[in-house]
Parts: C-alpha cells; sequence; structure tokens
C-alpha cells in the first residue's frame, strides 16, 4: 500500500509499473523488485543519503534458510562406525553359523564315526578267537575257562566297562552342552550388536550379510562332509592283527608268557 503513491521514475522501471500514470496496473509480486528501498527513498526525496546508506546497510538481503550440512568429522565418525559394525556383524554371524555346524557334524557323525572304528578294530582281534572257540569241544572250553579265570574275572570285567560307560557319557553329554553353550554366547553377542545398529540407525546390508554367510558354510560343510567321508572314514587305523602281536610283546616282556 506505501508502494502505490510512489511517483514513476524517468528512465527507470518506476515509469513504466508506476500507479501514478493513468491507465496502468499495479505492480505484481513478479515486478516487485522494481520497489526496491533504495527507489522508493530517491522517488519521494524524504531522507537524505546517509539515510539512505544506513537503511541500505541495515537491511541485508535475507537469505534463505538452510539447514547446514553436518560437520566434516560427525560424517567421517558415522562413515567408520557403520563400516565397523558392518564388519562385526558378519564375521560373528559367520561364527555363529560354524559353531552350530561344527557341533551337530562332530556329536551326530564324526563321534560315531570314532566309535564304529574302534569297534571294528577290536572285532578283527576278536574274531579269530571267538571263531576259534565255536569249533572247541566242552573239554577244552572247560579247561581254557579254567586258564582264563586264574588271570581274569568276567564279572569284574563287565562292572567296570558298565561304570566306563556312564562316566563315559556323563563326560559327552558335559561336552555336548558346553558346546552349544558357545553358540548361545555367539548368538547373543550377535544379537546384541544388531539390537546396537538398530538403536543407532546403523545401515546393515542384512541380505549380504545373511545370504553370503550361508554360502560360504554350506560350502565348508559339503568340503567337511566329503573330507571325513573320502579320507578319514577309508583310513585303515591299527589293525587287530598289530594289537594282537603288541599283547604277545608285553605279555613275553612282562610276564614271560606265550614264549613258545
Amino acid at each position: 500500500m506505501e508502494l502505490k503513491g510512489v511517483p514513476a521514475m524517468k528512465g527507470s522501471l518506476n515509469a513504466v509499473i508506476s500507479t501514478q500514470r493513468k491507465g496502468y496496473r499495479p505492480p505484481s509480486l513478479s515486478e516487485s523488485f522494481a520497489w526496491s528501498a533504495e527507489n522508493v527513498l530517491r522517488a519521494t526525496n524524504n531522507v537524505s543519503t546517509t539515510s539512505l546508506d544506513l537503511l541500505v546497510v541495515q537491511s541485508p538481503p535475507i537469505s534463505p534458510q538452510t539447514t547446514p550440512p553436518p560437520p566434516p568429522q560427525k560424517k567421517a565418525q558415522a562413515c567408520t562406525e557403520t563400516k565397523a559394525l558392518n564388519a562385526i556383524l558378519r564375521f560373528l554371524f559367520h561364527i555363529t553359523l560354524i559353531s552350530i555346524f561344527e557341533s551337530v557334524f562332530f556329536f551326530y557323525y564324526v563321534s560315531s564315526l570314532e566309535d564304529n572304528g574302534i569297534n571294528n578294530t577290536l572285532g578283527q582281534l576278536l574274531d579269530g578267537v571267538v571263531s576259534s572257540c565255536t569249533n572247541s569241544t566242552a573239554l577244552s572250553r572247560n579247561i581254557t575257562n579254567d586258564l582264563l579265570s586264574l588271570f581274569l574275572n568276567s564279572t569284574v570285567i563287565i562292572a567296570e566297562g558298565n561304570n566306563a560307560y556312564g562316566a563315559r557319557k556323563v563326560t559327552n553329554d558335559r561336552l555336548y552342552m558346553r558346546a552349544w553353550i558357545y553358540v548361545g554366547a555367539l548368538s547373543g553377542l550377535f544379537a546384541l550388536l544388531t539390537a546396537v545398529a538398530v538403536a543407532r540407525k546403523v545401515h546393515v546390508k542384512w541380505k549380504k550379510l545373511v545370504l553370503e554367510n550361508l554360502v560360504l558354510v554350506a560350502i565348508l560343510g559339503a568340503y567337511e562332509y566329503t573330507f571325513f567321508s573320502t579320507i578319514i572314514f577309508p583310513y585303515t587305523p591299527i589293525t587287530g592283527d598289530e594289537i594282537a602281536r603288541n599283547a604277545v610283546y608285553e605279555f613275553q616282556g612282562r610276564c614271560g608268557l606265550l614264549t613258545h
């Protein structure tokens, strides 16, 4: 409203859009740049040049408000934190999957292979003795039994074997629980760091993390199974004949028996 009474200034844009000229429309918002403080003051001649200078100095142009960018140090810290958490989560997830695989693979596959290997070796040692006993007469069996009873007590041997089985089972069950405690600890640590990443809004590449580690563990599992099936399982341990020979050496050297 204050600008409507400003007369046209000769040689300026005000001469075109001034409202003091008949038939001309009032200036629109897009033309308001012509009505600057300097033009208004000069047109009205109501203030001095000094006042104009003060007005210009005291009225700096207003720049649009923008959000200042974060400091470079904070951006570097955020980038370092993101990389560190991604690397630790990827490593922990990999170790957790490996611990699960190793626990299942050992207690349900490797341990049975070891037990079967020992039983097969002892079976080869006893096969010859048992087969010779089946073809012996009752008299020879009684004589052999009397001789063996001087050195061996079957009742004591069976009881000790049962006790050893119970003690072995307790120990192995404790180891089994310990293995799964390790798995639980790793899983808990992974869950804790995941919660930290979510709370701090750290970008984690979950799809890459999960798929990459699942593929790696699958490849490792296939290799482990192949290695045990083709290398360890066919491996020939000490044979029954070798155990019998070593037993004869022991009797000969320490007891003076089986020298003929």
